[in-house]
């Protein structure tokens, strides 16, 4: 995983470097569960809970950032009024 995690912040380094791209922090999902819970029998590669979290981690940044981004007037919407918009399940508390 320390591997992973100096990757992540030579990518966030670099993000911060450009203009208008959008950084999706995988390791802290990741993070909350063991290796062998979101890894393959590899050890490598991620297995259907690993790919769910980052999936569930990359749709959040995107409604993040739209939501961001909506703050013209008359645009401007919440986090929720995204979800409902594009059709999200809402999340369990």
């Amino acid at each position: 995983m320390n591997g992973a995690i100096k990757y992540g912040q030579l990518l966030y380094e670099l993000y911060l470097k450009m203009n208008g791209a959008v950084f999706v922090d995988c390791i802290t999902p990741l993070s909350k569960f063991p290796k062998s819970q979101i890894l393959l029998n590899d050890a490598m590669h991620l297995c259907q809970l690993g790919h769910q979290l980052i999936g569930q981690a990359v749709g959040e940044a995107i409604l993040d950032d739209i939501a961001a981004k909506s703050t013209a007037p008359g645009l401007a919407m919440t986090r929720h009024q995204c979800e409902s918009q594009i059709g999200v399940a809402p999340r369990p508390e």
